[in-house]
């Protein structure tokens, strides 16, 4: 339902461009007894009618109107929006195309232009006795989405059906799935202890999902039970409980993925990754089987700085009428002058003056295009057909990813890999409708699937291009040749890599990037907004800072501390800060170099406001300012450093240079050893029955709490 901004139907909406609409329905007298068909049919009438105000549509060319990434229902332009948001607006319009059940296939995943203004659109994807189901995908089956042969097995706990990746469940198993389930039903934390090898992790996730599903069902039939399945109901329909799995490390996290594909659960998931694993930047992170590793990159402070300039970049170009070159958000350019090391290249127009000298990310400018978004979408998202009658096993993948499938997707769009069909038998055919070439046109394109066979599992789409088939590569083979290879397969299953438009080629086994390569960090925080389960280190839900900066919400989750003894050692770490005299010093020769630059218009730097994060109209000051004022700390840090080192130097206790000497004479220990020689932070019970924080730290270099605050906004801004 279109609601004014204020939410109230009997406010005066002389300028809202949905008045005549919310009026409609506002007067019905029992909203919940007309049907969506109807409903979505007045709005259609109003909008094309023009009887809306100022003949403005959602479908309106640099508008579109939502109220997930920026709340409220509040219409911005998109000159103002950042480019995450528009990523993510564009990808939950591309989810809810694909939930209807035929609207899929109408959508052309390879059109920049076309694909985002359909998903804003709607109606002009929809056929007759269709309409778009918003929200997540309801899994019909409690047990898991994938039935396949003499694999898995069921059980029952608490009146809950769960899948089982083996033959049997044994009793530490078992016992892990009551207590798992009791205190999901009761709302209760539990704290769970099994020795290694008795299967916990399988334990953990079976459960969990199970009772997921069990408890979303149960959710919607308390919601309206007396309404019909297309009735309206006015409440919001209840939202999944997400589920967060958190272990120690990354490769701990994949760990958990792989296990996740063990079982017959595909649900709707994320996995969080830091810069330094998903970035795929060439003058950063190049990818590929013969990429070499650039040394001295810090890759946090280069990924924020060419993202920080890009946008920059994208709000000059679509601000300024009148420019050299033309961009357009739909299908924004491959390469700018800024892209590669910021050293030039290009013309030396003003245009390309201003952008050699900001280094910029082209994949992350990459992620405004709609098709982006819809090949994101199909890619990751499981689609209507994960809980049908087809087979499937461990490599059935429908969504569920790792962060190197997120890496190779980044540098390849188009490219999926190992695209999986099990049958039955080995006499079973897959059911793979290949198109027959056409002149000169070389390679197997895929024309389709037939109902009920293998292939009918709703992963590939007309057109596809068919690569390799079970790793032996048939680019240019033709179709005929192809089908025999497929025919006489005795592999199962049989695992395809296709690629959906694009060059058509495995690109990214070789180095070489697609000209639309997207950047696989910020797609995974967009695929963690509405995952059913997101896999994270701890420190990503554990340390406030980082939460808030990835947006993760914990309210209506469940939070899974996998390998709990860890978790006092991160948040040790997560709270603590280790600092050298080296560094220190390193520090200070930079910002020595930046105090001594000019005061101009290129030397100013955007600083971010307080309180309201991701806002452009923070304070501006000069970079020369900014460095004296960051100097003066820096200088006040090493000055108190020093003095500590002598008092270090002069001790002849047991916490003294002396008897770091004497231990090294008798220990042979390294030369290059560090020794803590101050310390500020939680000491035992604490000194005078009070805690000992990094206040004291703090207050030794005179500083208060409002300069520390306005320290840290001028260290984020470099």
């Amino acid at each position: 339902v279109v609601r004014p901004q204020s939410y109230n139907p009997y406010m005066a909406m002389q300028n809202n461009p949905y008045k005549n609409i919310f009026n409609r329905f506002a007067n019905l007298s029992e909203p919940s007894s007309m049907h969506m068909a109807d409903l979505l049919e007045l709005t259609r009438h109003e909008l094309n009618s023009g009887s809306a105000g100022n003949n403005r549509t959602p479908s309106n060319r640099g508008e579109i109107s939502f109220d997930g990434a920026n709340g409220g229902g509040n219409r911005r332009q998109k000159k103002d929006m950042r480019i995450p948001e528009v990523f993510l607006e564009n990808f939950r319009n591309a989810a809810k195309i694909s939930d209807g059940s035929s609207v899929a296939s109408a959508v052309d995943l390879t059109s920049p232009v076309a694909s985002a203004k359909s998903a804003n659109d709607g109606e002009s994807c929809m056929s007759s006795g269709e309409e778009i189901q918003a929200g997540p995908i309801i899994r019909k089956k409690v047990e898991g989405d994938i039935p396949s042969l003499r694999l898995y097995n069921t059980f029952f706990v608490e009146g809950i059906k769960i899948g089982w990746p083996f033959p049997a469940v044994m009793k530490p198993q078992r016992q892990m799935a009551i207590h798992l389930v009791k205190a999901l039903k009761n709302r209760r934390h539990v704290v769970l202890e099994s020795p290694t090898g008795t299967g916990k992790s399988a334990a953990i996730l079976c459960s969990v999902l199970a009772w997921q599903r069990h408890h979303h069902k149960a959710l919607f039939a308390r919601h309206d039970p007396s309404s019909p399945p297309n009735s309206i109901d006015l409440e919001p329909k209840p939202q999944k409980v997400k589920i967060i799995y958190c272990s120690r490390t990354h490769s701990q996290v994949a760990q958990m993925v792989s296990s996740l594909k063990s079982t017959p659960y595909r649900p709707r998931m994320a996995i969080l990754g830091s810069r330094e694993r998903l970035c795929i930047h060439k003058s950063i992170k190049p990818r590929g089987n013969y990429a070499e590793i650039i040394p001295g990159i810090n890759v946090t402070n280069e990924c924020r700085n060419r993202t920080r300039n890009t946008e920059k970049t994208r709000r000059r170009f679509l601000s300024t009428v009148e420019s050299d070159q033309a961009y357009d958000d739909d299908d924004p350019p491959d390469d700018l002058p800024g892209d590669g090391d910021g050293g030039g290249g290009g013309e030396e127009s003003a245009e390309n003056q201003f952008l050699s000298r900001k280094k910029t990310c082209p994949h992350y400018r990459q992620l405004t295009s709609g098709r982006i978004a819809n090949l994101v979408n199909s890619t990751f998202v499981p689609n209507n057909k994960v809980d049908c009658c087809s087979v499937g096993g461990k490599k059935s993948t429908y969504g569920a990813h790792d962060i190197e499938d997120l890496v190779s997707f980044g540098v390849d769009p188009y490219l999926q890999k190992n695209v999986a069909f099990y049958r039955e038998n080995s006499s079973q055919p897959f059911g793979l409708e290949l198109k027959v070439n056409e002149g000169r046109r070389r390679g197997c394109y895929v024309k389709g699937a037939k109902k009920g066979f293998p292939a009918d599992n709703g992963t590939l789409k007309e057109d596809d291009k068919i690569l390799r088939v079970n790793g032996s590569n048939v680019a240019h083979m033709n179709s005929q040749e192809v089908a025999e290879m497929i025919r006489d397969s005795s592999n199962n299953p049989l695992l395809l890599d296709i690629s959906r438009g694009g060059s058509g080629t495995l690109s990214s086994s070789d180095g070489r990037y697609s000209p639309h390569a997207a950047c696989p960090y910020y797609i995974s925080q967009a695929l963690a907004k509405d995952a059913e389960i997101v896999f994270a280190p701890y420190n990503y839900v554990l340390d406030p800072g980082i939460r808030d900066a990835l947006g993760i919400e914990l309210m209506n989750s469940v939070v899974i501390l996998d390998e709990a003894h860890n978790v006092e050692d991160t948040l040790r770490e997560a709270g603590s800060g280790k600092f050298g005299e080296f560094e220190l010093c390193e520090l200070v020769v930079m910002l020595n170099n930046y105090a001594l630059t000019e005061k101009s218009t290129g030397n100013m730097i955007e600083l971010e406001p307080s309180g309201v994060p991701g806002d452009a109209s923070g304070d501006v000051e000069y970079l020369c300012d900014l460095s004296h004022s960051l100097l003066i700390f820096i200088e006040k840090l090493i000055e108190d450093l020093r003095k500590s080192r002598t008092v270090f130097e002069n001790n002849p206790g047991a916490k003294g240079a002396q008897k770091a000497l004497r231990d090294y004479e008798r220990f042979h220990s390294p030369d290059d050893t560090e020794y803590e020689i101050l310390y500020d932070g939680p000491t035992g019970n604490g000194v005078g029955g009070k805690a000992v924080g990094c206040l004291g730290f703090f207050q030794r270099l005179g500083l208060s709490k409002s300069d520390f605050e306005k320290l840290i906004i001028r260290f984020n801004a470099l």
